[in-house]
């Protein structure tokens, strides 16, 4: 009988292991925040002069929140502080419609607390709420440079956020960045159109990360320049499941001891990836251009992917474990100095129509054009 029951539990762990380690093992992500987690992101807002000669408090009505908090011809600078009433939170209660008008904002995080000491956050929009955000890219600016030792997310999303136009910077050197993190509780809009988005980070690094467990989030990324760059963990676009619209984006990925991925799709996204360009190297582990895990459909079409790893496999699209790949006029070019070269790597549904591969390795036996 003791001999049964053990098969049984060795049958059930090879089963578990086989279902979601293939996954980690490539990414090895944290989980998403906890629902139960309460957000806090503090403020104190001060609106500048040009000369310096005076500060006043820019959010002093707490019903306006930080609509009340206007940048004109003067620059503005949020801190984020250990307080966190009604009057100082960062915390979106309500529609807004904010306009940079050209101008810098900087976010300073050291010193805000959350219920979660892992993470830091800049905006929290909550659920049933939408900020919009308006700047253009030559003049409008947010930044967060910062060593936290804890993850930066600068909007932190509950609700619905729409960004148009702008420049992010969000570089953090000794923990992760991620410019935009929705929950897995609600179901959200994500739109990000004609911005310039700079992410620098030790640990993982994201433009949008979203749940690995539910597809709620619907993300729209279109006309936009990314360069997301992570030293020890995962660099992507997207990462995490959702319904997804990629179109005409400028993607530059790096991480020199991590894994890369232009986008890395999880179980039942739905997405169209269109009109992009997507560069991704790594140094010591594995990059996939695009990557789908696990009953993900998508339509891939005119997009210029070039994936490169200095000492590991590079391949310019996975299609893993039941995902449904339809591929129309693309350029591939998968490159590996040491490591293993393959164009494309399907465990799934793989349709091609007007492919244009090449696959550059320095062991001929070691690059494949396509492997199913």
């Amino acid at each position: 009988m003791k001999k049964i029951v053990s098969i049984l539990i060795i049958f059930v762990f090879f089963i578990f292991m086989n279902s979601v380690y293939p996954i980690f093992s490539f990414a090895k992500e944290e989980n998403n925040i906890s629902s139960e987690e309460k957000y806090y992101s503090s403020l104190h807002a001060a609106i500048e002069d040009a000369n310096n000669k005076t500060t006043k408090n820019a959010n002093s009505n707490a019903n306006d929140g930080v609509a009340s908090l206007v940048i004109s011809n003067n620059k503005a600078t949020i801190t984020l502080i250990k307080d966190y009433d009604e009057e100082n939170e960062l915390i979106i209660d309500n529609d807004i419609d904010f306009n940079l008008n050209g101008k810098n904002l900087n976010l300073i995080a050291s010193n805000s607390k959350t219920t979660n000491e892992e993470y830091k956050y800049g905006f929290v929009i909550n659920k049933y709420k939408t900020l919009n955000i308006y700047g253009e890219i030559q003049g409008s600016e947010i930044h967060h440079e910062e060593s936290l030792g804890k993850y930066f997310i600068m909007f932190q999303v509950l609700g619905d956020i729409n960004i148009n136009g702008g420049k992010y910077i969000n570089n953090v050197n000794d923990s992760g960045a991620w410019f935009i993190n929705a929950t897995d509780t609600y179901t959200h809009n994500i739109k990000v159109e004609n911005i310039e988005l700079n992410t620098n980070a030790l640990l993982s690094a994201f433009a949008v990360k979203t749940s690995l467990l539910l597809n709620n989030s619907n993300v729209t990324l279109r006309n936009n320049k990314f360069t997301i760059h992570s030293n020890e963990r995962l660099a992507s676009v997207i990462y995490g499941t959702s319904n997804s619209n990629v179109d005409n984006n400028k993607i530059n990925i790096y991480s020199s001891n991590g894994n890369g991925s232009g986008f890395m799709f999880t179980d039942f996204s739905i997405c169209k990836i269109n009109n992009n360009k997507i560069k991704v190297e790594t140094n010591e582990k594995k990059n996939a251009g695009i990557y789908l895990y696990k009953y993900c459909d998508a339509e891939i079409t005119n997009n210029e992917i070039e994936a490169t790893s200095e000492n590991n496999s590079s391949s310019g699209l996975n299609i893993m474990r039941n995902s449904i790949g339809k591929l129309d006029n693309n350029k591939i070019i998968s490159i590996s100095e040491k490591g293993i070269a393959e164009g494309i790597v399907s465990k799934g549904i793989l349709e091609i129509d007007d492919l244009d591969l090449k696959v550059v390795c320095r062991e001929p036996k070691n690059k494949g054009a396509i492997r199913h």
